[in-house]
């Protein structure tokens, strides 16, 4: 939508880059909310990262000598990667859509 030019009063100057954070804002927020109104994506996009979790944390902790992960625990040592695997892989589903 174009605003009307009143050649009387000159347009406001913006910040450069305004109309293309705008245009982002207004991305984001129909993604966010085509996103919450899915109950199953945000269900599956939470219980991801406990599955594995569970799975590889809880299951695999005993198999996993402390001593060569700098005494950490296991669980501990791989919250990382599946915070990151989790942003990845949400990132990737986004851009499929």
């Amino acid at each position: 939508m174009q605003r009307e030019l009143n050649p009387a009063r000159p347009a406001a100057a913006s910040a450069p880059g305004t109309e293309l954070w705008r245009g982002s804002w207004v991305i984001f927020t129909k993604h966010m909310h085509k996103f919450l109104r899915n109950g199953q994506e945000v269900g599956g996009t939470l219980a991801a990262p406990l599955l594995l979790a569970a799975t590889f944390g809880l299951g695999m902790e005993r198999l996993v000598d402390p001593g060569l992960i700098g005494g950490l625990n296991y669980l501990s040592f791989i919250t990382p990667g599946i915070i990151a695997f989790t942003a990845l892989s949400g990132a990737i589903n986004a851009g499929m859509t």
